[in-house]
């Protein structure tokens, strides 16, 4: 059976006229790394996480994460023959081979017992320690910063498994400022060394996404454009205006999927999220729908647009409606610049938000 990395590099080099893969570098489950004929890497990939926090690092330059030069998406064959899209990130070229895997490993595991002490001391680990290092940089906890700075300096071992150690510490701080959900992956396939000689980690994920690999979210300071582009074969074609969203829950934000509806003039909530998230009671209410009206209860939700814009959505419960929890009505809606278009397959919408003083 072809194997999916020659099946992509085919199709790839066939239907892409900007750039041309030379060689396969490596694969995982959902991805496949090429160099191409520039001298950079391509990452074809299915995970949609990874490519939209790609956007978000293009031309940006922190010193151990690697650069993100162009990022777009493709419609590729799977080893079926089926049209899927494929994500595409070029990135700098990382030398994998600088140092054995063990000792790539040994360096991540320094990283993470460093914190391990340190956290330990505080409260009991998750199963998962890299979750609590994620919420320990999300929080800012300088004095945690120092002691695991403290303690890979002292540690007597291989210079190369500090320098692997020091390069995740600088990776998470940069990137969980920018973005707390940033995902990094302790893996040793994604530690190089650049050209400048300095450790790099790349393929960087992202835990806020919510839709499927048919949609792409694009994001600016003050607005959000969301392409829906399904493949020319599917079957199925979702003309709902999706939005992710996030709520804050206890302190804890949480991924809620959102709808546009341009006809309703107050914005909606299910009964479900209404019970979910602990809304607010502000009185009763009747809410008028296509199918008629039923009763409901006022209240009021802060939500938090993908490019971080936060703004409060009033309105009524209503039925549940499938994976759709919050609609985005009129009262929103009229605060804001929207546009709608057709895009190839499907179409693409933006909401501009309003000045914030």
């Amino acid at each position: 059976m072809v194997r999916i990395e020659d099946i992509w590099q085919k199709a790839f080099n066939e239907s892409c006229s900007k750039y041309h893969i030379v060689s396969h570098i490596q694969q995982d489950f959902v991805s496949c790394t090429y160099l191409i004929e520039d001298g950079k890497e391509l990452r074809l990939t299915l995970n949609q996480d990874m490519y939209n926090f790609s956007v978000v690092l293009q031309h940006k330059n922190y010193i151990h994460v690697a650069s993100i030069y162009d990022c777009f998406k493709i419609e590729l064959p799977n080893e079926r023959g089926e049209l899927q899209n494929v994500f595409c990130v070029v990135s700098e070229p990382l030398k994998r081979d600088f140092a054995s895997h063990e000792i790539v490993q040994f360096g991540i595991n320094l990283f993470r017992d460093s914190w391990g002490n340190y956290l330990s001391r505080k409260h009991h680990l998750d199963i998962n320690p890299f979750n609590d290092i994620d919420n320990s940089y999300s929080s800012k906890d300088d004095i945690g910063r120092k002691f695991v700075l403290e303690s890979i300096n002292k540690t007597e071992t291989d210079q190369v498994v500090k320098d692997v150690a020091l390069a995740f510490e600088s990776a998470y701080q940069r990137l969980m400022s920018l973005d707390k959900d940033a995902l990094i992956f302790p893996y040793t396939d994604n530690v190089g060394l650049a050209q400048d000689g300095t450790i790099k980690i790349c393929n960087i994920g992202h835990k806020f996404m919510g839709l499927d690999d048919n949609y792409e979210i694009i994001k600016t300071s003050d607005s959000v454009t969301v392409i829906y582009n399904p493949c020319s074969d599917d079957v199925y074609f979702d003309n709902r205006l999706l939005m992710p969203l996030k709520v804050n829950i206890d302190g804890h934000e949480a991924l809620f999927l959102g709808q546009i509806d341009t006809g309703a003039s107050s914005s909606g909530f299910t009964e479900y999220f209404y019970e979910e998230v602990a809304l607010e009671n502000l009185g009763k209410d009747k809410t008028r729908g296509t199918t008629g009206e039923m009763d409901s209860i006022r209240t009021r939700c802060l939500v938090t647009f993908p490019n971080g814009y936060s703004t409060a959505l009033n309105g009524g419960t209503i039925k549940d409606i499938g994976d759709v929890t919050v609609l985005i009505g009129m009262d929103l809606l009229v605060r804001c610049k929207f546009t709608f278009e057709p895009y190839r397959n499907g179409f693409k919408y933006n909401i501009t938000f309003p000045f914030i003083v």
